[in-house]
């Protein structure tokens, strides 16, 4: 019975030991790119940025309404923020994305950098498939990392070089 009760334990501890380290996580003061945070108003985003080259209303969900997408565009760089329509979310943004390397998070953490620098702050991540990547780009690889209430996701190329950065709740 002891030998039983001992091995229980110990598997129970390396279980939580993996769980441990398996999920990366980023403090929810780091979950910025370009000033912008889950929560902020679309009137503070055009306030920052202008209004956008391109919006439109896409798909929603029940608790947030339709989706009402700000696009930035500028040549291949983007930068998109999406807000809800409805009730106390109307006009408050819950995802961003960033293709566009002049814009960072409190960290420094921008497109173009290197991956190992997301490695060096955070640790290695939850490799994701692409299917789970929001906003997926060709030919990369996808990491994510929790703050609690907020995720970030990584796409990077082939060479380790960050491509997008998607924040979202």
């Amino acid at each position: 019975m002891s030998k039983i009760l001992k091995s229980t334990m110990i598997t129970i501890l390396f279980l939580f030991i993996c769980m441990a380290t398996s999920f990366a996580s980023i403090p929810q003061s780091d979950m910025v790119i370009g000033g912008i945070t889950m929560g902020s108003s679309l009137d503070y985003v055009e306030q920052v940025y202008g209004l956008p080259n391109k919006s439109y209303y896409g798909e929603g969900d029940w608790i947030t309404g339709e989706s009402l997408i700000y696009e930035y565009v500028n040549g291949n760089n983007l930068f998109k923020v999406v807000a809800g329509t409805k009730g106390n979310f109307n006009r408050i943004v819950y995802s961003v994305t960033c293709r566009e390397k002049g814009l960072s998070t409190p960290s420094g953490l921008s497109v173009g950098m290197n991956f190992s620098e997301v490695k060096k702050l955070y640790g290695k991540g939850s490799a994701i498939k692409k299917d789970m990547a929001v906003f997926p780009i060709d030919k990369c690889s996808y990491y994510e990392y929790n703050s609690g209430s907020n995720i970030m996701q990584f796409a990077v190329d082939s060479d380790g070089i960050i491509r997008q950065i998607v924040i979202f709740n």
